[in-house]
Protein backbone atom coordinates (compact mmCIF):
# COMPACT_ATOMS: atom_id res chain seq x y z
CA UNK A 1 0.00 0.00 0.00
CA UNK A 2 1.05 3.52 -1.09
CA UNK A 3 0.19 6.64 0.44
CA UNK A 4 1.06 10.08 -0.72
CA UNK A 5 0.67 13.69 0.94
CA UNK A 6 1.52 16.69 -0.21
CA UNK A 7 3.53 17.61 2.79
CA UNK A 8 6.03 17.27 5.39
CA UNK A 9 5.81 16.03 8.56
CA UNK A 10 7.08 18.85 11.34
CA UNK A 11 10.55 18.37 13.18
CA UNK A 12 10.50 17.28 16.93
CA UNK A 13 11.46 21.53 17.37
CA UNK A 14 7.75 22.24 15.92
CA UNK A 15 5.99 19.31 17.49
CA UNK A 16 5.46 20.05 20.71
CA UNK A 17 5.00 23.37 22.76
CA UNK A 18 5.00 24.20 26.03
CA UNK A 19 2.34 26.37 28.05
CA UNK A 20 2.96 28.95 30.27
CA UNK A 21 2.11 26.01 32.95
CA UNK A 22 4.77 23.66 31.67
CA UNK A 23 2.22 21.24 29.93
CA UNK A 24 3.49 19.92 27.05
CA UNK A 25 1.72 20.50 23.83
CA UNK A 26 0.99 18.65 20.37
CA UNK A 27 1.23 21.96 17.97
CA UNK A 28 -1.37 22.86 15.33
CA UNK A 29 1.29 21.83 12.94
CA UNK A 30 1.68 18.19 14.33
CA UNK A 31 -1.98 17.66 14.50
CA UNK A 32 -2.64 19.07 11.39
CA UNK A 33 -0.17 16.35 9.74
CA UNK A 34 -1.55 13.54 11.88
CA UNK A 35 -4.84 14.36 10.72
CA UNK A 36 -3.78 14.68 7.45
CA UNK A 37 -2.03 11.35 6.95
CA UNK A 38 -4.48 9.39 9.11
CA UNK A 39 -7.34 10.65 7.06
CA UNK A 40 -5.50 9.73 3.64
CA UNK A 41 -5.41 5.98 4.93
CA UNK A 42 -8.62 6.05 5.75
CA UNK A 43 -9.64 7.01 2.60
CA UNK A 44 -7.63 4.24 1.02
CA UNK A 45 -9.11 1.75 3.51
CA UNK A 46 -5.25 0.64 4.72
CA UNK A 47 -5.88 -1.58 8.11
CA UNK A 48 -3.06 -4.26 8.79
CA UNK A 49 -4.20 -4.50 12.71
CA UNK A 50 -1.91 -6.07 14.41
CA UNK A 51 0.37 -7.70 11.44
CA UNK A 52 3.67 -7.07 11.26
CA UNK A 53 4.33 -4.51 8.23
CA UNK A 54 7.41 -3.21 6.35
CA UNK A 55 7.54 0.49 6.37
CA UNK A 56 9.34 2.20 3.61
CA UNK A 57 9.32 6.02 3.84
CA UNK A 58 10.85 8.84 1.32
CA UNK A 59 10.58 12.33 2.31
CA UNK A 60 11.13 14.50 -1.16
CA UNK A 61 12.49 17.88 0.30
CA UNK A 62 12.78 21.06 -2.03
CA UNK A 63 15.28 22.99 -0.21
CA UNK A 64 18.71 22.86 0.56
CA UNK A 65 18.90 22.60 4.16
CA UNK A 66 19.74 19.86 6.29
CA UNK A 67 17.03 17.65 8.05
CA UNK A 68 16.99 15.14 10.35
CA UNK A 69 14.94 12.24 9.11
CA UNK A 70 14.95 11.12 12.84
CA UNK A 71 12.90 13.98 13.85
CA UNK A 72 10.01 13.37 10.98
CA UNK A 73 10.31 9.40 11.28
CA UNK A 74 8.37 9.53 14.69
CA UNK A 75 5.44 11.51 13.79
CA UNK A 76 4.93 9.87 10.73
CA UNK A 77 4.93 6.23 13.00
CA UNK A 78 2.49 7.61 15.45
CA UNK A 79 0.47 8.86 13.14
CA UNK A 80 -0.26 5.50 11.43
CA UNK A 81 -0.67 4.19 14.96
CA UNK A 82 -3.98 3.41 15.87
CA UNK A 83 -5.42 4.39 12.23
CA UNK A 84 -3.67 1.34 10.00
CA UNK A 85 -1.87 -0.20 12.81
CA UNK A 86 -2.53 -1.22 16.27
CA UNK A 87 1.19 -0.04 17.84
CA UNK A 88 4.24 1.41 15.75
CA UNK A 89 6.14 -1.70 17.52
CA UNK A 90 4.52 -3.48 14.56
CA UNK A 91 6.79 -1.62 11.51
CA UNK A 92 9.83 -4.51 12.21
CA UNK A 93 11.59 -3.91 8.94
CA UNK A 94 11.94 -0.46 6.91
CA UNK A 95 14.20 2.46 5.74
CA UNK A 96 13.40 5.91 4.84
CA UNK A 97 14.99 8.16 2.71
CA UNK A 98 15.23 11.92 2.12
CA UNK A 99 15.57 12.95 -1.58
CA UNK A 100 15.57 16.15 -3.40
CA UNK A 101 12.22 16.89 -5.01
CA UNK A 102 10.68 19.65 -6.90
CA UNK A 103 8.01 19.88 -4.24
CA UNK A 104 7.87 18.45 0.02
CA UNK A 105 6.34 15.86 -0.20
CA UNK A 106 6.45 12.18 2.43
CA UNK A 107 5.48 8.95 0.64
CA UNK A 108 5.06 6.15 2.36
CA UNK A 109 5.17 2.30 1.18
CA UNK A 110 3.52 -0.03 3.90
CA UNK A 111 3.59 -4.27 3.55
CA UNK A 112 2.61 -6.82 5.68
CA UNK A 113 5.10 -8.92 6.25
CA UNK A 114 4.14 -12.84 5.91
CA UNK A 115 5.13 -15.00 8.75
CA UNK A 116 6.52 -18.73 8.07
Amino acid sequence: MKIIIPLLPPTWNHMYGRTKTGQIYLTERATAFKMFLGWKAKLQNINFGKKDCRIDIVFKIRDHRKHDPDNMLKITLDSLKKVIIDDDSQFIHGSWTIEKGHTDKTIINIEEIEKG
